[in-house]
């Protein structure tokens, strides 16, 4: 396999590696080659979709100057070194042969587990923040690199309360971490598109999304945001068990030898589960209002609702017929 972003040409000497990743001149090309071409699929690939990439990678073997295509280069260069070494790690660490798997080097000058496991971390978290910041710059530049409008993930985000990293952790501390935002991607769509829907209607989400800086909207903009969040992590720890982390959802305790992972006791879990799911109906109830109380400014909400949902149920009766309170 063969990365389409980096040449062997232009690393005799790991030159372009060493502008995104701290290596020496024993770095060689051939060994790390599968590993980038492996993280352009996995990775780059569907964040960029296909037309983009086959653009950026058109520019990549031209000797064209233009400063958006350099940046958009250097960005994903800089993500895809580090998440290609992130994932490749162990077996760019070892030695194959028919005898087996062996290091290297000697046991006195290599890391040391916690070294190590701080290392990955670091190349895991830069990779996917950096991807953040390519999907930051895309949509800044949307006319300049058009192909990107019809990458799935462009759409995605579009159709999304939630459409970044930064957008959850100003909702949500996830300490900015990408990775997390990924593993609850999945939940906050089903929020979206099953629960959602039956507390404000179809077409006051159609018209919130396609107009979300609209001042009008803001108000309830945040607390949607907010409940979307909060339900999110309640479907998420039901179903996986755990707790939000780039890792899924877990506990992380740290012990000499480097991190161990511990599921979460059942009872903690309910605790935590109940949390969520309170401040979720808090925030549905606070928007729900909101949206009673200004149903003149909103249409498609007040077509959607009828009559004041204000009036409990329990005291609608017929007026025919006589009722008594103790």
């Amino acid at each position: 396999m063969e990365p389409k972003l980096f040449s062997k040409e232009n690393n005799t000497k790991a030159e372009e590696f060493k502008k995104f990743l701290p290596v020496n001149v024993q770095f060689s090309y051939e060994t790390f080659a599968p590993a980038l071409a492996l993280a352009e699929q996995n990775f780059i690939i569907p964040i960029l979709g296909k037309d983009l990439f086959i653009k950026l990678i058109t520019y990549y073997n031209s000797s064209i100057e233009d400063e958006k295509y350099k940046t958009l280069l250097e960005m994903v260069q800089f993500s895809e070194v580090r998440l290609a070494y992130w994932k490749s790690y162990n077996s760019l660490s070892v030695m194959l042969t028919d005898k087996g798997a062996s290091r290297e080097v000697s046991n006195d000058k290599g890391l040391y587990r916690y070294q190590e496991d701080n290392l990955m971390e670091e190349l895991k978290t830069d990779g996917f923040n950096q991807l953040d910041v390519v999907l930051e710059f895309l949509e800044e530049n949307i006319d300049i690199f058009p192909e990107f409008l019809f990458s799935q993930h462009y759409t995605k985000l579009k159709n999304s309360f939630i459409t970044n990293t930064a957008t959850f952790n100003e909702n949500y501390n996830i300490n900015g971490s990408r990775l997390v935002f990924l593993k609850m991607k999945y939940f906050i769509e089903d929020v979206e598109q099953i629960t959602l829907p039956h507390y404000i209607g179809r077409k006051l989400m159609e018209a919130i999304l396609n107009d979300m800086e609209n001042e009008k909207y803001k108000p309830v903009l945040k607390l949607i945001q907010k409940f979307v969040v909060y339900m999110a992590i309640f479907n998420g720890a039901s179903e996986l068990q755990k707790f939000p982390t780039e890792k899924g959802l877990v506990f992380e305790n740290t012990i000499n030898d480097g991190k161990r992972i511990a599921v979460i006791p059942n009872r903690e879990l309910e605790r935590t589960r109940t949390f969520f799911k309170q401040q979720a109906d808090a925030y549905k109830s606070a928007f729900t209002t909101y949206l009673d109380r200004n149903r003149a400014d909103f249409p498609e909400y007040k077509e959607f609702a009828g009559q004041s949902s204000d009036t409990p149920d329990f005291i609608k009766r017929s007026s025919t017929k006589k009722t008594f309170f103790a």
